[in-house]
């Protein structure tokens, strides 16, 4: 199942970077920038299904609403930061829709960048658009293209529309017509790019947005669950058990409102 990351999908200069062993994050996707270095050992990637390995040396700078994961062995050290878009706003502008290859900082650079940007926190203000500028030559420098720009604009353009209009009655077929597709085209894309069920996925906006909700003490369950679209109390029941492993009575319990 793929999930969204809202805390990662911020403007106002949204960051953060921790330093990871023996980590995995499964298929998720935010509108901020990620950018993965590896100190030692190996790391394991998949960005829109297309497996890769990071050796230690390499980065990888994810481009927004990419679909991705990653695999960082017991054995293996990696730094994985999160910044939103106007912390290099000329980089996002000239490349919305491109998605990178790994690539090797220059050797000289090296010992700068992990003293400097690759640690756990936030650097300075300045020196933190000046290192993740920096971080964005070397990768047009040394990175190549594998993604199309009509790759990503699908993307944006499917997850704009239902995180618009998912609190209502929402079809494949009605959304395909929407953005201007024949359906059974559109059914193949959606599958390529997302690699998941529509309901599912549709359900997973109404998921979240339910959590949100749950923690307001002013909201019943049954306001809830229509507010999030769900057709039914047992129906968001069944939905939010599936993907929390427990009901909404008993995760508002463990909020301790």
């Amino acid at each position: 199942m793929i999930y969204h990351q809202p805390h990662n999908s911020q403007g106002l200069f949204n960051y953060n970077a921790y330093i990871y062993e023996g980590v995995i994050y499964r298929s998720h996707f935010h509108t901020n920038y990620e950018l993965i270095y590896v100190f030692n050992g190996e790391v394991s990637v998949k960005v829109f299904g297309k497996a890769l390995t990071l050796s230690q040396g390499e980065a990888l700078l994810i481009s927004p609403l990419a679909v991705h994961s990653f695999d960082i062995p017991q054995e293996s050290k990696a730094w994985v930061g999160v910044f939103s878009e106007d912390h290099v706003e000329a980089f996002a502008a000239k490349y919305k829709n491109v998605q990178f290859s790994p690539f090797k900082p220059d050797g000289e650079l090296t010992a700068f960048l992990e003293k400097e940007l690759f640690i756990q926190g936030r650097p300075r203000h300045y020196l933190c658009l000046s290192c993740l500028y920096l971080i964005c030559d070397q990768c047009e420098k040394n990175a190549v293209g594998i993604s199309s720009p009509e790759a990503k604009s699908f993307r944006s353009a499917v997850l704009t529309s239902i995180s618009e209009s998912f609190q209502g009655e929402i079809s494949m077929k009605n959304l395909a017509t929407s953005l201007g597709y024949e359906y059974h085209y559109f059914s193949q894309l959606f599958h390529k790019h997302f690699n998941m069920d529509f309901k599912k996925f549709i359900n997973l906006f109404r998921y979240e947005r339910a959590c949100a909700l749950l923690s307001k003490k002013d909201r019943s369950i049954t306001a809830v669950y229509k507010e999030c679209g769900f057709s039914s109390l047992r129906n968001f029941n069944r939905v939010f058990k599936q993907m929390s492993g427990i009901t909404p009575n008993q995760y508002r319990l463990t909020l301790k409102l």
